[in-house]
């Protein structure tokens, strides 16, 4: 086993004056993200402008701020453009190991090195394409720094001051980084490698421990929901080809007459202001079932202005919801009464005939099988 590295601790250090550091080791100096790119026009650049109606299936490939991920490149998309588009418009091609720094949503900043796609590519309009002086500059030193988190939050505070979710090529480029000398920034990556390398071990160890219990668990909810809890119960069958045999004296009935109201929701515009408020009423979106079999917070809340902007209906503490875009079946019950947004489905069980908790775990059980 290797010994793993270590960071040296220094004897003097000084004052940043990035905005986002506070001290330095005396020896490294800070500088303008822009001044520290290639003295050519195509070093620090935005990418191109693309309408959607270039957009083919098959050419040069086009990429765009999903592909850039924290500190990595994240393969997501199957957009093109023909050399006619390229020609045209007068992209920019990028290429194997460019840097792109994404404008445009949280973590704002972010950056990856692009990676060897095997074909040509460009790039939308909200990334940066940064090819910095490798004479005096480690990209993946510059990588590291630029997704560390107060880099991204000092990028995000810009951000949300000036443009709402986006920062102008300009104020990015304004940002002042610390500097090293370039034997150190090399000593720096490579014990951050090795690092991140570690932990990235662990949490693929981790992720795979995560899914074999979500497996188990569900595998538990299936054979409770669809086989009742003693096995050696009568069974029959069910006359449902995923279902199979049930106990022998269970109903099967259609989803549609055990519920007696379904209300869909949706999304107030996010212009008006006055539709939205942080004391507002808990407003449900996808992202707020993730992972959860109630829903008691919300990211967004909403104004009764807001309601009625779209119509929507409070939905009382218990309710059931299902989602139907995107992450489709996903179902949790209702913490608090709240509404929904369009993607999310509140269902009103019928007095006397299942329990929301009930329904709840069964509809849990199907979600593999709604998605195939």
């Amino acid at each position: 086993m290797t010994k793993a590295m270590t960071i040296q601790q220094y004897d003097e250090y000084k004052e940043c004056d990035c905005g986002w550091n506070k001290v330095i080791p005396l020896s490294w100096t800070t500088i303008a993200l822009k001044h520290t790119a290639r003295e050519d026009n195509l070093s620090f650049i935005d990418g191109d402008w693309i309408e959607s109606g270039d957009i083919t299936t098959e050419g040069i490939r086009y990429l765009t701020t999903g592909n850039v991920g924290v500190l990595h490149y994240k393969e997501q998309g199957t957009g093109y453009i023909t050399e006619e588009s390229f020609e045209k418009l007068g992209c920019t091609e990028v290429f194997p190991n460019d840097i792109l720094i994404s404008r445009l949503n949280e973590p704002i900043g972010r950056s990856c090195i692009v990676p060897d796609l095997g074909c040509r590519i460009v790039v939308a309009v909200d990334n940066v394409i940064y090819r910095p002086n490798t004479a005096l500059y480690d990209k993946q030193f510059l990588v590291y720094q630029m997704n560390c988190k107060p880099y991204s939050e000092n990028a995000n505070v810009i951000a949300r001051g000036s443009t709402m979710s986006r920062i102008s090529r300009t104020m990015l480029g304004a940002i002042k980084i610390c500097v090293p000398p370039l034997a150190e920034q090399e000593a720096i990556v490579r014990y951050l490698d090795e690092r991140c390398r570690e932990i990235d071990g662990r949490i693929e160890l981790e992720g795979r421990r995560i899914e074999l219990l979500t497996e188990l668990k569900q595998s538990i909810i299936t054979q409770a929901v669809t086989e009742g809890l003693d096995p050696n119960a009568p069974k029959r069958d069910s006359g449902v080809q995923w279902l199979g045999q049930i106990p022998q004296h269970w109903e099967v009935r259609k989803l549609k007459f055990v519920i007696h109201k379904i209300k869909s929701g949706g999304t107030p515009t996010s212009d008006n202001t006055d539709f939205y408020a942080e004391d507002g009423i808990p407003w449900v979106t996808i992202a707020d079932m993730s992972n959860v079999e109630i829903v008691k917070e919300t990211a967004s809340r909403i104004t009764e202005q807001g309601m009625l902007s779209k119509n929507l209906e409070l939905h009382p503490q218990g309710t059931l919801l299902y989602s139907i875009y995107a992450t489709i079946g996903k179902v949790a019950l209702l913490g608090v009464p709240a509404t929904t947004n369009q993607a999310i489905l509140a269902l009103y069980v019928k007095p006397q005939t299942i329990g929301n908790s009930y329904l709840r775990a069964v509809l849990t059980a199907l979600e593999p099988i709604v998605l195939v």
